[in-house]
Order: structure tokens, then C-alpha cells, then sequence
């Protein structure tokens, strides 16, 4: 009898002990899943909170994209002009310069004239257009400039470019001669002789009557 009462003694204890254990192990599994959900909502929060920035940062590159593309496109627009100047220059040739530059800065571009030029005979705060040319001429020579329009600048001394005796420099002020034109025109009449006219002009290679029709003004023989 005893034996049996010792023995539901432990039997009680025992089931009591378990059922602690038990309801422990419940606790700690419960706790643990709670952790790991808060855990994992606070990943989504913040994977969706990233995506947000990410999608925040994409909009703001692609913004500076833009703006850095019509700062291009407005810096490209800034209209460049092109101008040829020879003679008594130090550096001729074609300068690619900003719209509304005058002569006397295309002049400092091409590194000044040289100590024959005659700067006296030229409008200096002249406003140049794109695809001009400025003849620099020499102390004693007497020339116009002229554009591409065929305009003299100055109109009041329309002094014509003799097509027989001019030099290079002076066949070069004339409309859409360039050096290579007008060395032509120096080899045909040194091969061949006097121009007998101004027509005659058209023999040269690449003086056609469009060519003709913009210096045929301006030349004499």
C-alpha cells in the first residue's frame, strides 16, 4: 500500500515535470515563429521600402539625364559660323568662330597682321556672316571685301580686281574664288595668255555661269 501511494507520488511529479517541459517547448516555438514574422515583415518592409528609393533614384538619374541633354542641346544650338581670312594675316585660313564675331576678333583669332597690312581700309566692328571672306590688304593696295552675296562693303570705292594682273591674294577676295581657283586662273593666263574678257574667265575649271554670275561685277580686264 505504501508502495503504491510512493508510487503515484513520483507518477505526479513526474507528469507535472513533463507538462512543464511541454508547455516550455510551446512557449519557445511560439516566441521563436513570432520573431522569425516580424522578421520577415520587416524584410518585405524594407525591400519595398528600398524598391521605392531605388525607383526614386532611377527617376532622379533619368531627370539629370534630361537636363544634362537639353543643356546639350541648347549648347549645341549656339550657332557657329565659319570664315575665311587671308592676306596680310599671320595665321589665314578658315576659323571656326561664334555668330557675331567682328573682324577685328577674327583678326586677334588668326594671330594678328603682319607689319605690311593696312587695317585703315577695313571696318573693323564689321559683324561677319558665316562663310565669308576677309582679305587683309597690304599698306598701298587697293581692294574691296567682298561677300559671298556678292556685295562690296564698301561702296563707295568700287575698285575692280583685274583678272590679267591681279596676284593671288587679290583673285582671292573675290566670291567663291579660293586659293585654288585663283592659282587656276594665274597658270591659264600664264599658259595661255591674256584674258581677252571677262567671259573668258569661264574657261577656268569650275567657273561656271553660277560662279560667274557672282563675280562678273567685280573683275575687269
Amino acid at each position: 500500500m505504501k508502495l503504491k501511494k510512493k508510487t503515484w507520488y513520483y507518477l505526479k511529479y513526474a507528469f507535472i515535470g513533463i507538462l512543464i517541459c511541454v508547455t516550455g517547448i510551446i512557449y519557445w516555438l511560439s516566441h521563436d515563429f513570432n520573431m522569425h514574422s516580424e522578421s520577415a515583415d520587416d524584410t518585405s518592409t524594407f525591400s519595398v521600402e528600398s524598391a521605392d528609393d531605388q525607383h526614386q533614384k532611377n527617376e532622379s538619374s533619368e531627370q539629370i539625364t534630361l537636363e544634362n541633354t537639353s543643356q546639350e542641346i541648347t549648347t549645341n544650338n549656339i550657332e557657329q559660323i565659319y570664315v575665311y581670312i587671308c592676306g596680310e594675316v599671320m595665321k589665314p585660313g578658315v576659323k571656326e568662330c561664334k555668330k557675331g564675331i567682328r573682324i577685328y576678333e577674327l583678326i586677334e583669332l588668326s594671330g594678328g597682321v603682319t607689319e605690311q597690312a593696312d587695317e585703315k581700309q577695313l571696318n573693323l566692328a564689321d559683324v561677319l556672316q558665316d562663310g565669308q571672306k576677309v582679305y587683309i590688304p597690304a599698306v598701298g593696295e587697293k581692294v574691296e571685301q567682298m561677300t559671298e552675296s556678292g556685295e562690296l562693303s564698301g561702296r563707295e570705292n568700287q575698285t575692280k580686281v583685274n583678272i590679267n594682273l591681279a596676284s593671288k591674294e587679290q583673285l582671292m577676295i573675290l566670291p567663291g574664288i579660293g586659293e585654288a581657283k585663283a592659282l587656276d586662273i594665274i597658270s591659264y593666263r600664264t599658259e595661255h595668255g591674256s584674258f581677252a574678257s571677262i567671259e573668258d574667265i569661264k574657261k577656268i575649271s569650275g567657273i561656271k555661269e553660277a560662279a560667274y554670275s557672282k563675280i562678273k561685277n567685280f573683275i575687269c580686264v
